[in-house]
């Protein structure tokens, strides 16, 4: 067994050695300990913030407007979503801004990896910000997550507003359409007003799957939160 500490190697310009607990902002902004494309308006003030865990490397998107290409070896190019968190314990990936090329940030890893946390779903990542919610509004999500995150085939598609509600009725939840529909618009306007998330809007096929996608993605819904479905509407805490 090896006896050099588990660390990451980060290198653009400058080279940083991140060890487990250290983490490593980056943007345009000259309080950000890696500075990158201080000119560059595209690039955010800070744009991310590189983080160093046991089981990984967390990359956690603080841009309101722009993802974070990153490239592992092997793999495809990935895009992490503005406000949203990735983790990956591949040995080198390279990360940028969405639309901005250069520069590039370089990670290597040494010893890091291992038994990751539980995932909380199809994209999921070793770590997230999970946004607080009403408890009404985190159970709309889990309904809205509930297949794809337990199903698989056909069965597997985000649901519509009418199958969120039939999800709903089956938990003795017995909402409307209409209520359904307005609460899970509701969501989308608070995360879009209050929290920055953008890209919730526009899906021109299944209006909500977007926020599905981001509620799995992020970690905003988690497998406790459909096993919470289980309990009567009005109980437990806002989460």
């Amino acid at each position: 067994m090896s006896d050099i500490a588990p660390h990451a190697v980060v290198t653009c310009g400058a080279t940083w050695v991140l060890h487990v607990g250290d983490d490593l902002a980056f943007g345009r902004a000259a309080e950000n300990l890696l500075r990158i494309g201080p000119d560059e308006p595209r690039i955010s003030r800070t744009a991310g913030r590189l983080e160093c865990r046991a089981d990984g490397l967390l990359i956690r998107n603080l841009s309101t407007k722009r993802g974070l290409c990153v490239r592992t070896y092997p793999g495809p190019d990935q895009v992490i979503k503005p406000r949203q968190v990735r983790g990956w314990d591949f040995t080198r990936f390279t990360v940028w801004v969405e639309g901005v090329p250069e520069p590039r940030i370089d990670v290597r890893t040494v010893g890091l990896g291992g038994e990751a946390p539980p995932r909380p779903g199809p994209g999921a990542t070793i770590g997230f910000d999970r946004i607080p919610l009403r408890r009404r509004h985190r159970r709309l999500l889990a309904a809205l997550c509930l297949p794809p995150m337990t199903a698989t085939g056909a069965a597997a598609e985000v649901p519509t507003v009418e199958g969120v509600q039939q999800i709903l009725v089956s938990y003795r939840d017995p909402l409307s359409v209409h209520t359904v529909r307005n609460n899970l618009n509701h969501v989308r306007e608070i995360l879009r007003d209050q929290h920055g998330v953008e890209g919730l809007f526009g899906d021109p096929v299944n209006a909500f799957r977007p926020l599905a996608e981001w509620a799995m993605a992020s970690g905003n819904v988690t497998e406790a939160d459909l096993d919470a479905l289980d309990l009567p509407p009005d109980e437990g805490p806002d989460t």
